[in-house]
Formats: structure tokens, sequence, C-alpha cells
């Protein structure tokens, strides 16, 4: 899988998932995140020199999901 599709799938996922949260930092983000890499695998197949989580949390900032 892409970073392009990757990202597009785990922000729709994410959006789902955070929506009922009133307050959304960085400890709602990596919950959610851990929850879904452990449920959609699949998702996480992505290449990145990165830690994926820094990744991930990127794309969810710059979404507007959490704040920092």
């Amino acid at each position: 899988m892409t970073q392009d599709e990757a990202r597009r799938l785990i922000i729709q996922e994410m959006r789902e998932r955070l929506a009922h949260i009133p307050y959304r930092g960085a400890d709602a983000g990596i919950g959610k995140f851990e929850a879904l890499r452990r449920e959609r695998p699949e998702l996480f197949t992505f290449r990145s020199r990165a830690d994926q989580w820094q990744v991930v949390h990127g794309w969810m900032l710059k979404a507007g999901l959490v704040t920092q």
C-alpha cells in the first residue's frame, strides 16, 4: 500500500474513531492509533523512514483531528 492510500484510509478511520471525543490531544490520538494498528494491520504496510506513529500523527495534525 502506498503512503497516499494509507493516509486516506487511516484519516477516514481516525475521523470515525475520534468523532465522539471532545478533547483530542496526542494521548487520544496514540490510543486510537494503537487500536487501529491492532485491528487493521493492513493499513500499516506502507513504507516510511520514520516511525509510523510520527507519520500518522503528522497526518492527523494536518487533518485537524488532534492537537499537539
